[in-house]
């Protein structure tokens, strides 16, 4: 039978699925790790770590998830290493910049991540993982192959390697923390802490809702609007809140952002959006928000009395 999967997840995060598989592939580099450096490990029943000393488990995630949050389209993690995003992907203009002469894409034949041979012509060579950021997709399977090729790429003269799959912080790192333990005897931690060292990624909080006429968003308001508050006070902290289309839900938690932390009233909040972006909340969600506006309203009176 085969050994459960180790899982490493950060104490305060939501331990549910989010639409991204770092937690899955932090795991299958947890146990590369673990295998590498010869580790006798008893694995739980429920897949979590056994006798991994708890100091190391706490080392682990917290250089995973410290450190600045903001990172670049692109950054040289390496000599002649690099990690991005799609953006630069696409572009091969940037990449010509750049000097790239190897592309690897970790979100191969995905959705906006448009690169293949024929994509990139006779003067980048090309090789592609087709990778899902997903829970359950085993990454494990490409450490060694993509990891060759890396290696391979780099041994010649001039080769410059861009890894890369949507966002650039999770498929694409993984695959190049796995080439570092592999072929330079980095432990994961120290990995991570070399990766780290040159590139970052962003902060996801995620709120689990339907667009629909009974929904309760409003359980979400605070902890949305705290998280939003806290970002923007980071340095260069920028915040994207979305979700389907971009005109219910996130506008929802926008606005109660405005009405918690900007003092707004909810019909100064709406003119305010209304005239950067075209919203509409559902008819429930501006019933939570009115009711949100009677208790800050509430609130604020109380306060003047006081």
């Amino acid at each position: 039978m085969a050994a459960p999967r180790l899982t490493l997840t950060h104490p305060d995060r939501d331990t549910g699925s989010g639409g991204h598989g770092e937690r899955l592939f932090f795991s299958q580099l947890a146990e590369r790790h673990l295998i590498g450096a010869r580790t006798r490990v008893g694995l739980c029943c429920d897949g979590s770590l056994g006798l991994m000393t708890p100091r190391l488990r706490a080392d682990l995630v917290k250089v995973l998830y410290g450190g600045k949050r903001f990172g670049n389209p692109v950054d040289e993690v390496w000599p002649n290493l690099f990690i991005g995003d799609m953006s630069v992907a696409n572009d091969r203009y940037s990449l010509w910049k750049l000097g790239i002469t190897h592309v690897v894409n970790a979100a191969h034949g995905r959705m906006y991540c448009q690169g293949s041979r024929d994509f990139y012509g006779s003067s980048v060579d090309y090789y592609g993982v087709p990778a899902d950021d997903s829970p359950s997709f085993d990454l494990s399977r490409y450490f060694s192959p993509s990891a060759d090729y890396i290696q391979d790429a780099l041994n010649t003269t001039g080769a410059r390697v861009f890894v890369h799959c949507a966002v650039g912080v999770s498929r694409s790192a993984s695959l190049v923390l796995a080439y570092l333990m592999i072929y330079h005897h980095y432990t994961l931690l120290e990995a991570i802490h070399k990766v780290k060292e040159h590139r970052s990624g962003p902060t996801f909080t995620s709120a689990t809702s339907d667009d629909s006429t009974h929904f309760d968003l409003d359980v979400y308001f605070q902890p949305a609007a705290d998280f939003i508050q806290k970002a923007l006070k980071s340095p260069d902290g920028k915040v994207l809140v979305h979700c389907i289309m971009g005109m219910s839900r996130s506008s929802t938690l926008v606005l109660a952002y405005l009405m918690i932390h900007r003092q707004l009233p909810l019909k100064r909040a709406l003119q305010k959006l209304i005239r950067k972006r075209a919203i509409y909340p559902n008819r429930n969600f501006l019933a939570l928000l009115l009711d949100l506006d009677l208790q800050l309203t509430r609130k604020e009176k109380s306060c003047q009395i006081l």
